[in-house]
């Protein structure tokens, strides 16, 4: 994988309007096309099509939610908020699980989950079949939960985050696509499945694993890598 490299800190365009936030979506997707250009083992970013996103959060993240909706809505995608919407305390797992679901059973092409830390709601969403939700609070993280994990639901937090810092990792999450998803990326796909595994089989190849106190025969294929 070629050095792709975010900011730490939002840039300037992150603060202000939609209109100028859209324009430096623009120059994050200019940076890593030209980031891997040129690099023949890495497929070039595809911009997805406008897409159906499960949105969801407790009272101490609706604000955030709310936000990232008028966001998305304005670059073209359809939204299916699930509340909340005020500050009435209510249950995160309850959002958690029914972004989880929407996402798991196709209604939703991918999800994004709000609360005040981030981390009890993407617990709840990643207890739903089929979800692999990653808590990221950089770009750089954000991207590789896409590239590597093929992650469908971000989680992020209202309380811990700055709102420039959440454009940015919306927009990552939006258009970062899936190395699994090439030739090239073949052992991200080959580890992604595994995440799913936890059979019969698999729970008596752990069993091994811990009784011998040591994993083995995890060693990636070498024709996937």
């Amino acid at each position: 994988m070629p050095d792709v490299q975010y900011d730490a800190v939002a840039p300037d365009h992150a603060r202000g309007s939609i209109e100028k936030f859209k324009l430096g979506k623009i120059a994050v997707r200019k940076r890593v096309i030209e980031r891997t250009a040129g690099e023949s083992h890495f497929h070039a970013v595809r911009i997805p099509s406008c897409m159906t996103i499960a949105l969801g959060a407790d009272h101490a993240g609706f604000e955030y939610k709310d936000r990232i909706a008028e966001i998305l809505r304005a670059d073209g995608h359809t939204v299916i908020d699930f509340g909340t919407h005020d500050a009435t305390p209510v249950d995160y797992p309850q959002y958690g699980f029914a972004v989880g679901e929407a996402v798991a059973s196709g209604q939703a092409e991918r999800g994004i989950v709000v609360c005040g830390s981030s981390l009890g709601i993407s617990i709840a969403a990643n207890k739903v079949p089929g979800v692999r939700c990653a808590v990221v609070t950089e770009p750089l993280s954000a991207e590789l939960a896409r590239r590597h994990n093929d992650a469908n639901v971000l989680a992020l937090s209202e309380r811990l985050t700055g709102w420039e810092m959440i454009e940015r990792l919306v927009d990552v999450f939006m258009h970062a696509p899936f190395d699994g998803d090439v030739p090239s990326g073949a052992r991200h796909k080959h580890r992604v499945a595994q995440l799913f595994e936890f059979d019969d089989a698999q729970q008596a190849r752990t069993l091994i694993a811990i009784e011998k106190g040591e994993v083995t025969g995890a060693v990636t294929p070498k024709d996937l890598l």
